[in-house]
């Protein structure tokens, strides 16, 4: 029986470049068609992937357009409650504001 044929990197990086640019093909059906064994090929594929995502370096950031257009633009409620009192407001106010508002409650109950 002959002795499989041995390929270099050269062959292998090329024959992986072209399954990188092929769609809607299996593995096994490229190799196939390649003359060339699944495993082999699925173990050269992995190799050359990993060795470029390990000379590739940090990726930049990458950013992602978000749509606002669905977003409510009504400010949230917030209900303040001093006791008796109920306050209803679209924003938190000024905490000294607040304070000041505690203490005239406190002192206007006793």
């Amino acid at each position: 029986m002959a002795s499989p044929k041995r390929r270099g990197r050269p062959f292998w990086s090329s024959l992986v470049q072209k399954y990188e640019q092929s769609s809607d093909i299996t593995q096994k059906e490229f190799a196939q068609k390649y003359g060339v064994r699944t495993d082999t090929f699925r173990s050269w594929l992995y190799r050359l992937r990993r060795e470029e995502a390990s000379t590739a370096g940090p990726s930049a950031p990458r950013f992602i357009e978000v749509d606002t257009s669905q977003v409510d633009p009504s400010p949230q409620q917030v209900t303040l409650e001093l006791g008796e009192l109920r306050l209803h407001l679209t924003a938190l106010p000024d905490p000294g504001w607040l304070a000041e508002l505690a203490a005239l409650k406190e002192a206007s109950s006793c």
